[in-house]
């Protein structure tokens, strides 16, 4: 049979010459045709196998930036003030407490002078009235105060001539009252002898005129030596009467004396516990006014409060004028310790988690030319905040694993305030899904009432 059609079957020079349509009916199929409808099928189920069973990672995508991991220091003066000295530059390595940039100290140490200057002074008044009233307490006048340390001279000098004026005018007035107090007491011992010889002879007064008044009485003497008697006896008995009653006047006066005396004690004492309470309260007022001031002075040398480099200066000329309210510089601490913070979109946020690896491609350096780094999630905001372009994000911290990349065959370190973007893988899907969840979307939403 397959002999016989062979026979029949024309040559390829025979349905050459055939007309058109007969020459396209007797020409066989070409077998490139089929050959690439056989290719097409196979290529065709090879993708669709390959969509069925095939899976690609899921990566969620964050714009972020390297930062340092305990965030740039903002260094501004706590006072407003003239720049006398500037001692760091943009990039110098600085050390928590070096000084790097003085104000001008010369207003507030011209006060601070003044202030230790009347705090000295006040003091040394205050250990000379406490002299006073131990001396005035004892008696003892020798020794001098025993001022503070540190004491100007002139204030010593001072303050002695103080103390002496003091007790001068003290003892002045005390030496004077005594005196007066001893004069009473001589009168009054004056008095008193009288009374004590008026007391003696009064009895013999009285006796003598007893005898001349029966004498009198007999006409054995004269009316005259009678009335001399008589007068005689009213005097003695008088001048008794006033010397008792002078001893009792000088009593009371000697006894107000005292009085006195106790009050110009007293009050004097009552003088210096006043004068030694309010220099005592000056004092305290002063010594918290000092500690101002020295704190204001130890404000004007503005230091670094950790370690790291500068950056940001923002003044350059001596003379010029720092407000307490503007920062003077940057701190960004040491570079070894990058890491980077990403903003995580709110639809990624939910399939990240604390320890996962994450890759880091920095804008700066080609990924495909010098290679990505490493990361690992270690911190993820517990809110969202709102970014002007990306809406609602959530702020993650990457940590770096090498905080270099390799340029030409050299480590760059990567320094703080580079553009990154950070990739962390969140899960697998199979390729077809790609062409399917579209398709259920749609018919999903096309059955459901409005």
């Amino acid at each position: 049979m397959t002999k016989i059609k062979e026979l029949f079957r024309l040559k390829r020079h025979d349905y050459e010459f055939l007309p058109a349509v007969l020459s396209i009916q007797e020409a066989p199929p070409s077998p490139i045709g089929r050959m690439i409808i056989w290719v097409l099928a196979a290529f065709v189920s090879i993708m669709l196998l390959w969509a069925a069973w095939g899976e690609v990672d899921i990566v969620a995508i964050a714009q972020g930036k390297v930062i340092p991991d305990g965030n740039v220091k903002i260094v501004q003066p706590a006072q407003t003030g003239v720049v006398k000295d500037i001692l760091v530059s943009d990039g110098d390595y600085v050390k928590k407490d070096d000084v790097l940039i003085r104000l001008d100290k010369t207003i507030v140490s011209s006060k601070l002078n003044q202030v230790e200057a009347r705090l000295s002074d006040s003091k040394a008044r205050l250990a000379v009235y406490k002299k006073i009233a131990s001396d005035i307490v004892t008696g003892k006048t020798k020794s001098n105060p025993e001022y503070s340390n540190g004491t100007p001279v002139d204030i010593i000098a001072r303050s002695n001539l103080l103390l002496q004026k003091e007790l001068d005018d003290f003892f002045s007035k005390t030496n004077s009252q005594n005196r007066e107090i001893e004069r009473l007491k001589s009168q009054k011992t004056e008095a008193q002898r009288m009374s004590s010889k008026l007391m003696a002879t009064t009895p013999i007064v009285r006796k003598r005129h007893k005898a001349i008044d029966r004498l009198f009485s007999l006409k054995m003497v004269s009316e005259k030596d009678y009335l001399d008697s008589k007068q005689a006896i009213i005097e003695a008995e008088f001048d008794l009467e006033y010397q008792q009653d002078m001893v009792r006047s000088l009593d009371i006066q000697i006894s107000a004396g005292y009085s006195k005396l106790d009050e110009i004690l007293n009050g004097k004492l009552l003088d210096l516990q006043n004068k030694i309470s309010e220099l005592s309260s000056n004092i305290d007022e002063l010594e918290q006014e000092k500690v101002q001031y020295l704190e204001s002075m130890s404000q004007h040398d503005i230091k670094a409060p950790i370690d790291g480099y500068v950056q940001d200066l923002v003044i350059h000329t001596i003379g010029g004028s720092l407000n307490a309210t503007e920062p003077a510089l940057k701190i960004v601490p040491n570079k070894d310790e990058l890491v980077v913070e990403a903003m995580v979109l709110n639809r990624d946020i939910g399939f990240l988690k604390t320890g996962q690896e994450t890759v880091i491609k920095i804008d700066t350096f080609d990924f495909i030319k010098h290679g990505a780094l490493k990361g690992k999630i270690i911190n993820i905001s517990g809110d969202a905040i709102q970014d002007e372009k990306l809406g609602l994000v959530f702020k993650t911290k990457v940590k770096i694993e090498k905080n270099e990349v390799e340029v030409d065959g050299l480590p760059v370190k990567i320094n703080s305030g580079m553009s990154v973007v950070v990739e962390a893988k969140t899960g697998k899907r199979k390729i077809i899904d790609f062409f399917l969840n579209p398709v259920r979307k749609s018919v999903s939403e096309s059955i459901k009432e409005r």
